[in-house]
């Protein structure tokens, strides 16, 4: 898997090459000391993109360089919920803190590369809260496209935090129906769990941030 790694000290994009073994992965390494170099990237094939976020001109910069839907793991010493939020807004995919580096790094550009999130489940579901109090129902309607009228049902339940059970009392179906229906839902939004569906529908109800 070819993946690109990109920071403004030569000691740390040595780090995270180190933890990629070379059997799986072709790196690409860019030493960016200066944020205004940033116009010289050079956009390789890449399936997933481990920015070091220790400079944040350097991360948003790099952000608007690539393309429109990156997949992008942003690499700190720590995240607090309000930088965390930020970043996922912003359309980064994986949060990895540098003392996790060598067990997570390799596995979150994994993930990431594979569409789905890679992130502490607290602050995802933290984010996931933020994003259901900002929109409006009808901004969900053009994520749900496609579904039947029953997928709709069930999948409100979920973005509502319903239980199987709960969902299955309030339609006056069985348990082992809405179990068909979210292991469909998961199925056709290609993510492995509750947390990461109501991610993807609730980032595909967002406006794309903006770009230059």
């Amino acid at each position: 898997m070819e993946v690109s790694l990109v920071a403004a000290h030569p000691v740390m994009l040595e780090r995270m090459r180190l933890q990629l073994p070379q059997r799986e992965f072709v790196v690409h390494a860019f030493l960016l000391p200066d944020a205004g170099q940033v116009e010289r990237l050079k956009l390789l094939p890449s399936a997933a993109w481990a920015i070091d976020a220790h400079n944040p001109e350097l991360l948003e910069r790099v952000l608007v360089r690539l393309p429109v839907q990156p997949r992008v793991v942003a690499v700190a010493e720590a995240f607090d919920r309000n930088r965390a939020f930020t970043l996922l807004r912003e359309g980064v995919r994986g949060l990895v803190s540098y003392d996790v580096l060598g067990r997570d790094l390799a596995r979150a550009l994994r993930a990431v590369a594979a569409g789905a999130y890679w992130a502490p489940r607290l602050l995802l579901a933290g984010f996931i809260d933020e994003l259901l109090t900002q929109l409006p129902g009808a901004r969900l309607a053009p994520a749900m496209a496609g579904l039947s009228a029953r997928e709709r049902q069930v999948l409100d339940g979920i973005l509502s935090r319903r239980s199987n059970k709960e969902i299955a009392a309030g339609l006056g179906i069985s348990e082992r129906t809405v179990k068909f229906h979210v292991s469909h839902l998961l199925h056709r939004y290609r993510v492995p769990s509750r947390h990461e569906l109501m991610l993807r529908v609730l980032q595909a109800s967002v406006p794309e941030r903006g770009r230059e």
